[in-house]
């Protein structure tokens, strides 16, 4: 290789090293997943669901939608499972019908 291709290839690689190194780190164990809740069939509801769910070490983000009775939540896998989220609703009677739909994005 002569000298001006190494170069190239150095200034190639620092770039690519550099961008890598901006780049907001995506965590593989941050899941995101729709649950049914049918119990949460009002407004009303939101925020005592919230707050169960929030209750839970792990999760990093809700959405609730009563109208269609869904909880779309972001977790982190190595701090909690859908299972014990699911127990925290069932315990406060908001139990989760049906099974997780995991969203890929």
């Amino acid at each position: 290789m002569n000298s001006t291709a190494a170069r190239l290839t150095i200034i190639v690689l620092g770039a690519l090293f550099i961008s890598l190194s901006l780049c907001r780190p995506v965590f593989a164990a941050e899941q995101k997943v729709m649950l049914k809740v049918p119990a949460m069939n009002c407004a009303s509801h939101i925020p005592l669901v919230t707050f169960i769910v929030r209750s839970v070490d792990g999760v990093l983000d809700m959405e609730g939608n009563f109208s269609e009775q869904i909880l779309t939540l972001t977790f982190d896998s190595e701090k909690t499972t859908i299972e014990a989220i699911k127990d925290a609703l069932k315990k406060a009677n908001y139990p989760v019908s049906g099974e997780p739909e995991f969203i890929k994005e």
